[in-house]
């Protein structure tokens, strides 16, 4: 089901938690917010994404963790971010991480840190092809998320074992692109050179 297919209670209730998934709303102030019934509001969930409306949190904030991990600034620390993103239980928060993204949070932020801003920079390995992910451009409002887009494909590309990312002088291939933002909607293009 796409975003323009969801009911629009369903939209408010997403942009409520993506508003700041750091606060924990309750099921029946969610429905509250958007003049419904808490069960009604399960259900609806359900239906629409597959999921209860606590599971949506939990992801929201999860996805905002990792934002923030990979943009964090010198002296950040894992703690303090997960703290900020509405995690109490820090143990809990790294086996999330972990499940979700195929690495504990310290490690997002270690190579966070050992990066070139806008590239990561990882050692070649004989035999395997080196690419580069270069920053993307970004057309309208979407800088920030060129720069994230950037760098999600790079830690995923990152795990690919049959490639090895390298900074741009040494590598053989350049990924590149652009995101094109309107608010509402969002478009990528990807290109090797």
């Amino acid at each position: 089901m796409t975003t323009r297919d969801r009911p629009q209670h369903i939209k408010r209730v997403l942009d409520l938690i993506e508003a700041d998934p750091a606060v924990d709303h309750s099921v029946v102030d969610l429905a509250t917010a958007v003049g419904g019934a808490p069960r009604t509001l399960q259900k609806r969930f359900q239906r629409t994404l597959g999921k209860t409306p606590r599971a949506f949190m939990r992801e929201a904030r999860l996805a905002r963790a990792r934002q923030e991990l990979l943009g964090a600034a010198a002296g950040a620390s894992v703690t303090e971010i997960a703290t900020r993103c509405g995690f109490t239980h820090l143990g809990r928060f790294a086996v999330e991480h972990r499940a979700h993204y195929g690495e504990p949070p310290s490690s997002t932020l270690q190579r966070r840190r050992a990066s070139i801003p806008g590239k990561l920079v990882f050692m070649p390995m004989r035999g395997r092809p080196t690419v580069a992910v270069m920053p993307f451009a970004e057309i309208g409002t979407s800088h920030r998320l060129a720069l994230g887009i950037a760098e999600e494909l790079a830690v995923a590309l990152s795990r690919v074992r049959s490639i090895c990312l390298v900074a741009p002088a040494a590598a053989r291939f350049q990924l590149y692109g652009s995101v094109r933002g309107d608010g509402r909607r969002l478009r990528a293009t990807f290109a090797v050179r």
